[in-house]
């Protein structure tokens, strides 16, 4: 426990007793020790009383209980508890220990004390804001639940209360201090705080209710108020209903007046934190958008009734029809005139109800309307009464137009004119009967004047039928001046009969629009113009809703991409489907009208049982919500999010459903590569370093629990950098994509490979039986790295390096297993690459004391640790010295003369080698030209290349710019390179040589004799010298 590592540790390392004081004596400890009660480490040693009182009270009773137990069952203690820092305040500890028997002190204790304070502060954080989302989840699901305004409102504010914990939810309107009233539409209380306001009673608004909506439409964040309502000074509003605290804030949908949404705390004065009003803040944001979707959708369907209305209670048999005759809709008249129930009227054609004899009558009229060169069609014929009984009506029929004014269905009004028909069996019947037609009946002379009029036509026009009589067409209608009248007799002698639309001008001013049928007839050699007017104010109302409803519906269903749907649940029909149908499906829109279930056949088979019973619900209910996947007819799949929702008769019972699908595929496959991407490589498509440890942790947590070896192997491809600095990042991209996929082949499916650095994999053993067989599979994976791979156009020649620790021989904690692994990773490049090694806790120590090494190297370089021997180098001939060898040293300030042979290898691995390596070649080079201006011109000053430097393409360009600036001449300097070095990369090292040389600068070959190059291969480098090593 005296070592550095244990003393810089942020975990105290500790040895402890329990005294017979019942407290607890630290007999050893780390100086990290200060961190956990503030005192020394030799403090506590020495007196261990002051940190024992540091620990909370109820703490120490549960220490002493957990050790006294720890002694007798003699397994771990594993507790935490609080001391009282007398600088930073309260800290949480965590102490775990291992008891073992002491002849000295009874039973001692082995193990670590932790200040986990700031851990728990994230955790407690973390859970803040995972609260936060699951409130907001809460508050979406009760708005998009249903359709329902008050059961939305009232599920909102149930989420609500649950997620505060608070005693009263509530909703009022409208936040607008000129109202007269307020009222509260919405409230959800619990049990022990019933008493709130009387949701829907309007309030009056008084100065105290203003002055309050006034503060939330002043403010845009939440408004708080916090009362003691025991004191006399407490508004009478709060105490009634026991309000301690309240927060409240203005919500402004878009539609209507703005709204306050607030909380109430009955049970005591709370205090809002920022979080809560932060999340109460934006449960008020999407409260709006709910109440504005809803407000909407509840205005759209008051609208809808209104149609309705106007339709179904029209005096005049109205219908909607199909282009071939099908009858989609009638009203009530057309019901009681034909004598059908709507259920049979709706499964029937018109051709099957019009007399055999007047079945092509109107046709061509008919296709003039549909080819839009008339604007409505009018045609007496006879119908078949659900008794069998055939009647006379008059038949008027528009027609509805889509875009591009492609016709879309008909609209028909009918008159029964059975009676009429009758009466022209006598004069008589026939006056009597003009006088009971609800229709106005003008007869009108060639210059417009009245002639006759009917009774309807007073009761209609206001006038008495002497008034009407005295006057003339224009006069009637402001639309028809005289001028207009002549033009329209001319027409009406040549055509015979005339139907139009006009308008008529009533005694007291009121416009009426009616349609005239205008018949030209001569009696006694004169011409007359029996003229038939019928008020169409409903049928305009209804045509112009019906018009402005299908728009409506149209422009909506055809211009998004969402499919629009609407069955008739009684016969099955599929009524309307929107084009997205297409687009989406893959299929045509009238394929599902012959067949409305020909949509499930499509989907997908792992989905379809949900999806059927999902839509026999919605028969009973008429809505459900689901999402599922369909198969194109292009074999492709489709991820689809479909509802439903009911349409209510007027009894209440679902008769159609509608409903909406989605194409969520696009979402679906984000949200999947997204969270690919968290797991995965890019690069190689391996588990990433995040998916790899948490596999770990549940591979150790499977080990632990069944007594299973569990193997971590750290592999790390030998030299990667220099293939990646040869040809650059791409093929080393590509060469890492190989190594993956031949990585992967070795291992069994439970296993696990991941990548969790540039060139490191990490690879996980579950469940094997002994270390023999990690160094099975870890000789299999260097074998089949083995092979060349072949990489835009290069052969290239692998090698890899193992470490392997075991869980639980050599730790159970995560990180801790690689980290030994990453240690044995580093004795297996030491002993020569290309091999694998076990962790062994005396490998620790050595990778440590190397770390510290390469540390201190780097420190050496900044404070002139670093210094150059020369050493003579002699002619044998002469006895002349005629030159020196420049010679790197080290002289530690602590250990003293480290050896080249030591701390040269960590230089190399680690590349400081090039920043020490310039600053030989400038130190030596300084020195050359000392010796050269003091008169030794042939003086030389030979330095050695290592084969990182040789290696470096910049290397000639570095070594020019050092001669430049310190004026040394070019032949005074030798640069010595090993034959090894020279033969790594042998065709790089020439071209870099063959530019050294070329400058001036003499080479040399050292230690020549231990590689494995030959004489004639070396003649292509332009050595100047050959040196011979000893062993050769």
């Amino acid at each position: 426990m005296n070592s550095y590592v244990a003393d810089t540790s942020p975990v105290a390392i500790v040895k402890f007793c329990l005294q017979s004081e019942r407290q607890i004596a630290i007999l050893d400890s780390t100086a990290s020790i200060v961190d956990i009660f503030g005192f020394t480490a030799a403090q506590i040693i020495e007196d261990s009383s002051s940190a024992w009182m540091s620990i909370d009270s109820d703490d120490r009773g549960i220490i002493l209980q957990k050790m006294a137990e720890s002694a007798q069952t003699m397994q771990p203690l594993n507790l935490g508890w609080h001391v009282l820092h007398p600088q930073k305040g309260k800290v949480l500890v965590d102490c775990k220990a291992m008891p073992e028997a002491d002849s000295e002190n009874g039973m001692v204790w082995h193990g670590y004390f932790q200040n986990i304070t700031d851990l728990k502060r994230t955790e407690q954080e973390n859970q803040s804001h995972l609260w936060f989302l699951e409130c907001l989840d809460q508050v979406n699901r009760a708005i998009q639940g249903t359709n329902d305004l008050e059961q939305m409102m009232s599920d909102v504010l149930a989420a609500i209360l649950s997620c505060f914990a608070c005693d009263r939810a509530w909703l009022l309107y409208p936040c607008d201090p000129a109202s007269a009233t307020w009222h509260i539409p919405m409230e959800q209380t619990t049990p022990d705080y019933p008493g709130g306001l009387s949701a829907g009673t309007d309030f009056p608004m008084t100065e105290e209710a203003a002055r309050g909506l006034e503060a939330y439409l002043a403010n845009s964040e939440p408004v708080t108020l916090i009362t003691t309502i025991e004191s006399p000074d407490a508004p009478e509003f709060l105490r009634e209903h026991h309000i301690r605290s309240i927060i409240g804030t203005a919500i402004y949908p878009k539609t209507g007046k703005p709204w306050v949404f607030g909380l109430h705390q009955c049970s005591y004065e709370r205090e809002w934190t920022n979080d809560e009003k932060r999340l109460f803040s934006e449960i008020g944001h999407r409260l709006s958008d709910g109440l504005t979707s809803l407000l909407i959708y509840r205005e759209q369907r008051e609208s809808d009734e209104r149609f309705r209305q106007a339709f179904e209670f029209a005096a005049i048999g109205m219908g909607v029809l199909s282009l071939s005759g099908q009858w989609l809709r009638a009203n009530h008249s057309i019901y009681e005139m034909f004598g059908y129930s709507e259920t049979e009227l709706l499964q029937m054609t018109y051709q099957e109800m019009t007399h055999p004899e007047d079945l092509h009558k109107g046709q061509a009229e008919l296709d003039r309307l549909i080819a839009d060169q008339i604007p409505y069609m009018q045609i007496e014929k006879r119908y078949r009464h659900q008794n069998g009984d055939y009647f006379w009506a008059r038949l008027t029929t528009s027609i509805v137009r889509g875009r591009n004014n492609q016709p879309l269905y008909l609209v028909s009004q009918i008159e029964d004119i059975e009676e009429r028909k009758k009466s022209d069996q006598s004069i008589a019947l026939l006056n009597f009967a003009i006088n009971q037609v609800k229709e106005c009946i003008y007869l009108l002379d060639g210059k417009g004047r009245i002639r006759y009029v009917n009774d309807e036509t007073c009761h209609t026009m206001g006038y008495s039928r002497d008034e009407l009589m005295a006057m003339s067409v224009p006069e009637v209608d402001p639309d028809t001046s005289q001028e207009v009248w002549n033009e329209h007799w001319q027409e009406l002698k040549q055509e015979r009969s005339v139907r139009l639309e006009t308008r008529h001008k009533t005694k007291n001013g009121r416009i009426i629009p009616v349609e005239v049928n205008a018949n030209y007839f001569e009696y006694g050699g004169i011409g007359y113009n029996l003229a038939l007017t019928h008020d169409i104010t409903e049928r305009k109302a209804v045509e112009i809703a019906l018009r402005e409803q299908e728009e409506r519906f149209r422009q909506l269903a055809d211009n998004i991409e969402e499919v629009v749907w609407l069955t008739d649940l009684a016969m099955g029909h599929l009524l309307y489907i929107s084009p997205a149908y297409q687009s989406i499906w893959g299929r045509s829109c009238e394929s599902l009208y012959d067949k409305p279930s020909s949509w499930l056949e499509t989907i997908h088979p792992e989905d379809i049982n949900n999806v059927s019973q999902a839509v026999v619900q919605g028969k009973i209910t008429g809505e459900y919500d689901i999402e599922f996947r369909i198969i194109r007819p292009d074999s492709t799949i489709r991820h689809i999010h479909q509802r439903a929702f009911p349409i209510l008769n007027e009894a209440g019972d679902v008769y159609r459903i509608a409903g909406t699908a989605q194409d969520i595929t696009e979402r679906k496959e984000q949200e999947a590569h997204i969270e690919y991407l968290a797991y995965h490589d890019s690069l190689t498509a391996l588990p990433n370093r995040l998916l790899t440890m948490d596999r770990l942790g549940h591979a150790i947590t499977h080990a632990t629990r069944h007594a299973d070896v569990l193997a971590v192997l750290f592999l790390d491809l030998d030299r990667f950098k220099t293939i990646n600095d040869s040809l650059g990042h791409q093929a080393g991209d590509l060469l890492l994509q190989q190594v993956g996929s031949r990585l992967l082949g070795v291992l069994r499916e439970e296993d696990t490979i991941g990548r969790v650095g540039g060139d490191e994999f990490l690879i996980l053993l579950p469940s094997i039986n002994t270390p023999d067989d990690a160094a099975h599979v870890a000789q299999k994976l260097l074998d089949i790295l083995s092979p060349p791979f072949m990489v835009v156009g290069h052969q290239l020649h692998v090698n890899a390096s193992i470490g392997i620790s075991l869980c639980p021989r050599d730790a159970v904690n995560a990180e801790t297993l690689v980290k030994y692994a990453d240690t044995a990773l580093y004795l297996a490049k030491e002993q020569g690459r290309g091999v694998f090694r076990f962790f062994s806790p005396e490998l620790d120590d050595r990778v440590h004391a190397r770390l510290q090494l390469e540390n201190d190297l780097r420190n050496a370089m900044h404070t002139n640790q670093l210094y150059l021997h020369y050493q003579p180098l002699m002619d044998l001939a002469t006895g002349e010295c005629i030159g020196t060898e420049a010679l790197l040293r080290w002289s530690h300030p602590k250990i003293g003369f480290i050896s080249p042979a030591t701390f040269i290898p960590v230089a190399e691995e680690t590349g400081l080698i090039l920043p020490i390596g310039d600053w030989v070649l400038r130190t030596a080079c300084l020195q050359a030209k000392k010796w050269f201006e003091a008169g030794k011109t042939n003086f030389r000053m030979a330095v050695n290349l290592s084969r990182r430097q040789l290696d470096y393409v910049g290397l000639a360009t570095d070594i020019r710019r050092i001669l430049d600036e310190t004026g040394c001449p070019a032949h005074l300097l030798e640069l010595e390179v090993t034959e090894s070095s020279a033969m790594q990369n042998p065709e790089q090292a020439i071209v870099i040589l063959n530019s050294l040389h070329e400058m001036g600068i003499c080479l040399a070959i050292d230690d020549y004799g231990t590689g494995y190059s030959s004489l004639a291969y070396l003649k292509r480098f332009p050595f100047d010298r050959l040196k011979i090593d000893r062993s050769f």
